[in-house]
């Protein structure tokens, strides 16, 4: 649909957690090679990725989760 939400989450309390995420990018309406926008909810930082593996980094004392709104169709080059 048009509302598309993607939640990462760090349960490890005590250490910085991070990895490759994995969409299936047909599945949120993104075509293969698109590059498209999340923005995250919690902090209001938005970043452009492309494809369907993106790098996600989760600090339990700074940042535990992200809550992201994926935007198609909307996207811009880098971090805003």
């Amino acid at each position: 649909g048009d509302d598309v939400v993607l939640v990462v989450v760090n349960l490890d309390p005590d250490h910085v957690q991070s990895g490759w995420i994995h969409l299936d990018t047909g599945a949120i309406g993104v075509d293969e090679g698109q590059r498209f926008r999340v923005r995250d909810l919690l902090i209001e930082r938005s970043y452009t990725w492309e494809g369907p593996s993106n790098f996600v980094e989760l600090d339990p004392v700074g940042v535990p989760a992200h809550v992201f709104s994926v935007q198609v169709g909307r996207s811009r080059r880098g971090v805003s």
